[in-house]
């Protein structure tokens, strides 16, 4: 009886393995997705910032000039 548990418990950790293998595959692959989609959004995010800034750096100089002029 010792052997077939014995074989019965190898048949059971190599499942074990293999599904832990496959969690770790696929959560490996889920936060590369993730990061990816992250960094595209941050390297979007950052192209904008950089628009506003210019567009508020160009407001700043056009009404500073009006205002050194008007009077």
């Amino acid at each position: 009886m010792l052997p077939k548990q014995s074989a019965m418990l190898e048949n059971l950790k190599m499942n074990y393995c293999y599904y832990l293998t496959r969690i770790y595959e696929n959560a490996d692959k889920f936060l590369k997705m993730k990061a990816q989609i992250l960094c595209s959004a941050m390297e979007e995010f950052t192209i904008r910032q950089k628009v506003n800034n210019q567009q508020v750096g160009e407001m700043w100089n056009e009404m500073s000039f009006n205002f050194t002029h008007a009077f």
